[in-house]
């Protein structure tokens, strides 16, 4: 670089940007089988596919019949204080209380895991990797909610009561 004639060092300047990108993959659980209103173990791997160290944020824990987001139900909203290094990993271990508000009718749901549910971390590289379903279901006892009326509906096909008639 010259200046007036003279040479002098070169100026630039440097940005380094701190990139966070939480993925949640090999989500288990156990039993297969519980009971409305009693626990379930779930453990998943977290990996922060980023540069920098993760901050707290959100998990959600979520049960859904066909492993959607518009069908889910939260059933566990966890604040994860613990850091994941930048291209590092980390294994959650939580026991989460099943519902017996859920669904009579609706007997098997697949569990999901949702990182940075709160977009604390707003700067996420990419929030679309941050939810994961498991391969298999989990089998829910006894659950206490949904309506019970719907045997009495008399709508087409739903005369199953020995006492339900269609209404004049």
């Amino acid at each position: 670089h010259t200046a007036g004639g003279e040479a002098g060092p070169a100026k630039f300047k440097v940005t380094a940007q701190a990139e966070i990108d939480l993925e949640p993959s090999d989500l288990g659980f156990h039993p297969s089988t519980v009971t409305a209103g009693e626990e379930a173990k779930i453990s998943f791997k977290v990996t922060n596919l980023g540069s920098t160290g993760s901050s707290p944020h959100e998990i959600q824990i979520l049960l859904s019949p066909d492993g959607s987001a518009a069908n889910q139900t939260v059933v566990a909203k966890v604040q994860d204080n613990d850091s994941v290094e930048g291209q590092e990993f980390e294994f959650r271990n939580y026991s989460v209380l099943i519902p017996e508000s859920l669904d009579h009718k609706v007997g098997s749901y697949k569990i999901g895991v949702y990182l940075n549910a709160d977009n604390a971390i707003g700067n996420e590289k990419n929030k679309n990797n941050n939810l994961v379903w498991s391969d298999t279901t989990l089998t829910v006892l006894d659950p206490k909610g949904g309506c019970y009326e719907d045997s009495f509906d008399d709508g087409q096909d739903n005369n199953t009561a020995a006492n339900a008639a269609v209404l004049p």
